[in-house]
């Protein structure tokens, strides 16, 4: 894992906001509501086959994220590791 660190050290510049306007997305305050995030997570469990009374419930007050049919295709264990390689909130 050093070695990775070490290389990507070597080929990634230390001052990346120079390649960002002050304007992007990421660097606005946002704040979590952990109340929200905790909710979500039980609703996605339940869609992803996990039985749970909350995800139920939550199921018909909060559709599916759009993401969630495309990890039930994978049919990966649950707890798997995922690599998400991209431009961030669906942009």
């Amino acid at each position: 894992m050093q070695r990775m660190q070490e290389h990507l050290d070597r080929r990634h510049p230390g001052d990346m906001e120079r390649y960002y306007p002050a304007t992007y997305y990421s660097y606005a305050a946002r704040r979590y509501n952990r109340i929200a995030g905790w909710m979500k997570g039980r609703r996605d469990r339940y869609y992803l086959g996990r039985t749970s009374v909350i995800g139920y419930l939550l199921s018909h007050v909060s559709p599916a994220s759009s993401y969630i049919e495309w990890l039930k295709n994978l049919a990966l264990p649950f707890g798997s590791a995922i690599l998400d390689v991209g431009s961030g909130q669906e942009r």
